[in-house]
Order: structure tokens, then sequence, then C-alpha cells
């Protein structure tokens, strides 16, 4: 799913010295995958991506503090991610049509940019539906379900990759975890606040007893 960053070209199997690998379409580490953008473009992609992040989690904790309202937006914000992560990943480009999969892991974590891809949207998910396992499951079997499109639909001009399936679950799990702090920690918060709220007056008990007396 390595859709965006760097930029497209075919490629063949064979390294340097003119043989062809024997592991299928593999990926090489290094090796450009498949872009909407170019290159001098991908650092900044890279960059944006980290900035989001940082923004989401900021944003996250004051939605989370809320109420419906707040609950709301942040499910506007889940769903958009998605939007925006089924429009990176699955837009026609030219590439590489029926080339097969990339099964072989590659160093996952340093795709920095499919982790950030799905921890925002994954954040804003747990703090909008406060159910943190049925989103650590939705982040794995959305990138999952992304992969077996782009291998069933050579027209995309993509190619599947594992790597890409465990950078995007990375980032669902740490989206996981710190929208899970964030939730528990805004609960605490707002049960801490009904306990400093004075208790009602019992005014109109007092009255009944003057009047039986």
């Amino acid at each position: 799913m390595r859709a965006v960053f760097t930029p497209s070209f075919n490629r063949t199997d064979e390294d340097a010295s003119g043989h062809r690998s024997q592991d299928g379409p593999s990926r090489l580490k290094g090796d450009p995958m498949i872009s909407i953008v170019s290159a001098a473009d991908g650092e900044g992609v890279r960059q944006l991506l980290v900035l989001a992040s940082v923004a989401s989690v900021l944003l996250a904790a004051v939605l989370a503090g809320g109420a419906r309202t707040e609950r709301t937006l942040a499910t506007v914000l889940a769903v958009g991610g998605v939007v925006v992560i089924a429009g990176l990943t699955l837009s026609p480009v030219r590439g590489l049509p029926g080339d097969g999969c990339a099964t072989r892991p590659d160093a996952p974590l340093d795709d920095v940019p499919n982790v950030a891809l799905f921890f925002v949207p994954m954040l804003f998910a747990v703090v909008a539906t406060r159910r943190p396992v049925v989103v650590l499951l939705a982040g794995p079997v959305l990138s999952a379900a992304i992969e077996w499109v782009q291998d069933v639909v050579p027209s995309l001009g993509r190619r599947c990759d594992v790597d890409d399936l465990l950078a995007n679950s990375a980032g669902s799990v740490a989206a996981v975890l710190v929208g899970s702090v964030i939730v528990g920690v805004a609960h605490i918060g707002r049960r801490r606040r009904r306990l400093r709220q004075p208790l009602p007056e019992t005014a109109a008990p007092e009255r009944a007893l003057h009047s039986v007396r």
C-alpha cells in the first residue's frame, strides 16, 4: 500500500549483476514504490504526517474530555481519516499491474508515513467509540482489505506489500495505546469534577419536618 512519498517507475527483480531474484516480487530495501507525489515532496509529506500525528494527540485530548458534541467531532475526524487513506491507497496510478505481492518483511517500522497514516484516524476512533479493542481489530482488518484490493485489481497500478500491512497495524496499535490513556485520563478528570460538585440542598425535607412539628 506504499502509495505515496516516492516516485513510480517500472522495476524488475534483477539484481545489479543481471540475475533475476528467486524470491518473486518481494521488495528490496530502499526500492522505490508507487507514488502519486514526486520524490522531492516525499520528505515534506513525511514531516506533514508526523505533525498531523502530534496535533491529533492534542486534539484527541481535548475531545476526550467533552460530551456528545466532542465525540461526534471525533467520529467525523475518524471517518475523514479513513476516506483519506482510501484516496491515497486505492486511487489508480501508473504502476506495476499484475506484479503480485511483496511478502517478505523489510523493516516495516521504519515506514513512518504508513504508521502515521493509520495512527491519526484510529486515535480519533478510540476517542469516539470508547472501544479500543474494536479499533485494535479494525485497523489491521482495514489495512489487509486495502492490500487485498491492490492485489486483485491490477488496473489500480499498485502493489500490495506486507510491510505496509505491518506498518499500518503498528500505527493502529500505537493509536489504541495513546487513545486508551487519553480516554482514561479524561474519565478520571470527569469523576473528580463530579465529586467536587456540592451536594443538593436538603431544604425541602427540613421544611417538611418543621411543618409536622
